[in-house]
């Protein structure tokens, strides 16, 4: 169950050790009869959880519509839910709680910095700005999709462009001339911003000021562990960069779904991804969802989860798969 809350979270509360959360939905039809309009579709919630670094997993279902990405914000895991424009909250992955309407229109992920938490809305409402993380006042930058916090400095970026704060969100500046296009997400990490776009990658040494392409590959994800940054991207996409010689390598995953978020933790690196619907006759079971685990540098890649038209696992049925984050 996901409770309604109506206190601040303690982020100093003790968590779970060692769990990874994905988080997705189920669509189903449960008329047969009522045909393949949006209007017959159903929909549930679906969190899954690992504590053995990815080989299995536990799967809860619940009742707040699509679960679009999970991130960890504050030593809490914020997500993203359709239902009543949600966020829903956990200190442990186990026990999750919402608060009525806290998201920003369309919000799908986070930020922190320095006390001060951003929400990015893809879809034009630009960006939410709070100082608890459930009460939001927007900032009207455009398409901004995602977003990341170093070195006293946000970068967020989408389709509008690219833009830098260095005063916890209180003023903007747009970069020029980035190259690429559409950002899709945006690390910090060995004192180093690197985002991922339509384009490939970009990385900024000086705080988002400048920019270089790194890589041509069109990219979904980033993440960073063990001096490792790993990013992935639609049919299969995975790449990785080490920090000592900053060079990518396209890597072998072992499949062509499209891969939309990827994490690190305990020496793992987990991602997930879906493909699409494919045969538009019933497009409410012929989309699939995988995870997939490497625990040696993103180098190889394990099939750990299928789940769809030709997979019906335990879990009945996660076809979709929006994000997965890992909580100490």
């Amino acid at each position: 169950m996901i409770f309604n809350s109506n206190t601040t979270f303690d982020n100093n509360s003790t968590t779970s050790s060692g769990l990874f959360v994905a988080v997705g939905w189920r669509v189903y039809q449960p008329d047969p009869f009522c045909g393949t309009r949006t209007s017959c579709r159903k929909y549930i919630s679906k969190i899954l959880t690992s504590s053995d670094n990815g080989s299995t997993w536990n799967t809860n279902s619940y009742n707040e519509g699509n679960l679009y990405s999970i991130d960890l914000i504050n030593k809490i895991l914020m997500v993203r839910s359709s239902k009543n424009n949600n966020i829903i909250y956990s200190k442990d992955g186990i026990s999750w709680y919402y608060y009525d309407n806290s998201a920003r229109r369309s919000s799908t992920r986070f930020a922190y910095g320095n006390g001060t938490y951003l929400s990015f809305d893809p879809t034009g409402g630009g960006i939410g700005i709070s100082y608890d993380g459930i009460t939001w006042e927007g900032i009207p930058l455009g398409f901004i999709s995602e977003g990341a916090y170093g070195n006293k400095t946000f970068v967020v970026g989408g389709s509008s462009g690219l833009f830098i704060s260095t005063d916890y969100g209180a003023s903007w500046n747009k970069i020029n001339s980035v190259p690429g296009d559409y950002i899709t997400d945006i690390i910090y990490a060995n004192n180093t911003f690197v985002a991922t776009n339509s384009g490939g990658t970009i990385i900024s040494l000086d705080s988002g000021v400048t920019w270089t392409e790194n890589s041509s590959v069109s990219l979904n994800s980033i993440t960073y562990g063990n001096s490792i940054f790993v990013a992935v991207g639609d049919e299969g996409k995975i790449i990785t960069l080490s920090d000592v010689d900053m060079t990518w390598t396209e890597r072998t995953s072992g499949t062509s779904h499209n891969l939309s978020q990827v994490t690190y933790g305990n020496g793992t690196f987990v991602v997930v991804g879906n493909n699409p619907d494919k045969g538009y006759g019933n497009p409410v079971y012929d989309a699939s969802s995988i995870i997939r685990t490497s625990d040696d540098n993103g180098i190889t890649w394990k099939s750990k989860f299928y789940s769809g038209k030709d997979g019906q696992t335990a879990d009945g049925r996660t076809n979709r798969l929006g994000g997965v984050a890992f909580i100490e």
